[in-house]
């Protein structure tokens, strides 16, 4: 898409404009910031602004200007008119000439009054959204730990090669030992070992009795 540039300047104000398709820029050049954005309305041979940081003098010349640039000899004739009836000179003088200006104009209370209503709508729907993100943020870190928790328990088991079960066991006793082992019945391992207490010992007693 090319890129169109121009040059305005109001007084100790320097402007550049770029212009890319609809869109328009307008660069402060002595502080080299963006101070304005709008798009040309070609079906209405006019423009939009939708933002800007410069008096309302300064944006009414500059829009004046643009049309001109970018429109030319092509604008509406109704936009900016001047009888050229071959009359006197005395009569072209007194004829009335018009043009379209950008001004600045107060809103209306009606208007006042929609831009309210759509405002408050727009916020209703603004902290539903601000809501429903929060939801999905809560429910995204549950999701994440529980899948650390699940990652640091494998982790554990690949860096220890084991973990504890439980697992069932024989309980075979040894009287002449007067011991108790518990046998693994997995592996057959011997699990733990332990002396018989007082009360397996009297049965011991009893036996031999």
């Amino acid at each position: 898409m090319t890129i169109k540039t121009t040059d305005f300047k109001i007084e100790k104000r320097e402007y550049q404009v770029k212009i890319e398709g609809d869109d328009i820029s307008i660069i402060d050049t002595k502080e080299d910031r963006e101070v304005g954005r709008g798009e040309f309305d070609r079906e209405g041979q006019d423009i939009v602004w939708s933002d800007y940081q410069i008096t309302d003098e300064d944006l009414g010349e500059l829009h004046t200007y643009l049309l001109g640039f970018e429109f030319g000899d092509e604008r509406d004739p109704d936009n900016e008119t001047e009888d050229t009836d071959p009359d006197t000179e005395k009569e072209k003088r007194t004829k009335k000439q018009f043009s379209k200006e950008t001004c600045k104009v107060d809103f209306t209370p009606a208007e006042l009054k929609e831009f309210a209503e759509d405002m408050a709508q727009k916020m209703g729907t603004l902290i539903e959204k601000e809501r429903a993100k929060k939801e999905v943020t809560s429910q995204f870190k549950a999701e994440i730990e529980a899948l650390d928790g699940e990652i640091k328990s494998l982790a554990s088991k690949v860096r220890n090669k084991f973990e504890y079960r439980t697992v069932q066991c024989e309980i075979v006793r040894d009287y002449e030992k007067k011991e108790i082992s518990y046998i693994r019945t997995d592996t057959g391992e011997v699990h733990r070992e332990r002396a018989m207490n007082a009360e397996e010992l009297q049965v011991l007693l009893d036996l031999d009795g």
